[in-house]
Order: C-alpha cells, then sequence, then structure tokens
C-alpha cells in the first residue's frame, strides 16, 4: 500500500517533527548521521536552525507530510545567493546557528570548505545550494526525493538561478537518473560530489 502524501513550504507547526529527518533517514554509517548524531542537543539545534530559516527570505524548506499523521517524511532544503548576498551566508541555513558540542568536528570544517568553493564556481550568479534531502525510510521508493528535486527545480527556474549541491553518495541519481539538467563537475578529490544544474537561460542556449 502506497502512502498519502502532500508537498508543500514547511511551516512552524512542522518543525519538531522535521528536527528528526536525518535519523529517520539514514542508516547511522552514512556521513549525515556521523557529523550531527541524534541527541537531545543536536534535535533542538535542527529546530533551532529550521525556525530561523523559516524567518530567512533566502531559505526555502520544502516537505513531504503524510496524510495520515501530519508529520513530515521528506525534507529538501534550499538557500539563495544573488550578487548581492554576503560572503558569511554562503554556508547555507546549517550555518546560521551555532554548532553543539555534539557536532563532528567534520561538519565545522565542512561547512568552511563549502562557503570558499561556493563562492569559487559560482561566484556571482544567481543560485540555490540544496542543503538536506531525506525521505522517511518507511516511505522511500515512492518518488518522494524526485517530486521535491523537481519543486526545487521549478523554484529555481522562476528566478533564472543555477542549483548547487554536494553529494557523492547521491551523485549518480542526480546526473544519471533524474533527468533534470544535473551535471557533474570536475573529478578532483576535494570535488567530486560536486553537482550544477545551471540556469535556466543557460540550459537553453546550449
Amino acid at each position: 500500500m502506497v502512502n498519502t502524501v502532500t508537498y508543500r513550504d514547511a511551516l512552524p507547526e512542522d518543525v519538531e517533527s522535521m528536527s528528526t529527518m536525518v535519523p529517520r533517514s539514514y542508516d547511522d554509517s552514512a556521513f549525515l548521521p556521523q557529523v550531527i548524531p541524534d541527541t537531545p542537543a543536536t534535535r533542538q539545534w535542527w529546530i533551532d536552525t529550521y525556525r530561523h530559516a523559516l524567518s530567512d527570505p533566502a531559505a526555502r524548506l520544502l516537505i513531504a507530510v503524510d496524510n495520515s499523521t501530519k508529520a513530515s517524511v521528506g525534507i529538501l532544503t534550499l538557500h539563495y545567493l544573488g550578487p548581492d548576498s554576503s560572503f558569511g551566508t554562503h554556508g547555507g541555513i546549517t550555518s546560521a546557528i551555532p554548532l553543539t558540542p555534539d557536532h563532528s568536528l567534520l561538519l565545522a570544517e565542512g561547512l568552511t570548505e563549502l562557503k570558499t568553493e561556493r563562492k569559487e564556481l559560482m561566484g556571482e550568479d544567481p543560485h540555490y545550494l540544496i542543503e538536506l534531502v531525506g525521505v522517511d525510510r518507511r516511505f522511500q521508493g515512492q518518488g518522494i526525493g524526485k517530486t521535491l528535486t523537481a519543486m526545487a527545480c521549478e523554484i529555481a527556474d522562476r528566478r533564472d538561478a543555477a542549483i548547487y549541491l554536494q553529494t557523492s553518495a547521491a551523485k549518480e541519481y542526480y546526473v544519471e537518473k533524474l533527468g533534470m539538467g544535473f551535471v557533474a563537475q570536475a573529478n578532483g578529490d576535494d570535488r567530486s560530489g560536486t553537482i550544477i544544474r545551471a540556469q535556466k537561460s543557460a540550459r537553453r542556449s546550449t
């Protein structure tokens, strides 16, 4: 039986459910649960991070909601940068709230590297960062991640903005399976998971 879900922007009442999306979506051995373990402190950090993002006009929190329980079962976060954005915002929504002692030091290092690479690759070109994608294990295989990604692409196209993301684990999925225009970047050791979807105007001209 396929569960029915509703896709929409997150609301304040969704935040508590969203705070557990990572442990519900990823195996413990995956990178994200390793750098953001599921503890009371990190759950509160997620809540604070999402609440801050809901008040940030540059952020969009797209979710899939289980119609029977009203809980979030899928999430995709977007963060916009344009010519007038400050360098301090290049880390996306997860750089807005200070990390807790429970976070891995690797996350802090990764956010710093993200700011630098995002600036180097994207420059002043308007673009969205896809920062987090997760689907509750019980709902995987129903196309929720694909639908959320399609919504993100529509949002970006309306602003003629590119999309930038870092993912080594899901690189093949975005580039070869989705068919939405995502292209892998140079395969240097430090950028093996860098994927970019060009602006709508640029894709039309090629």
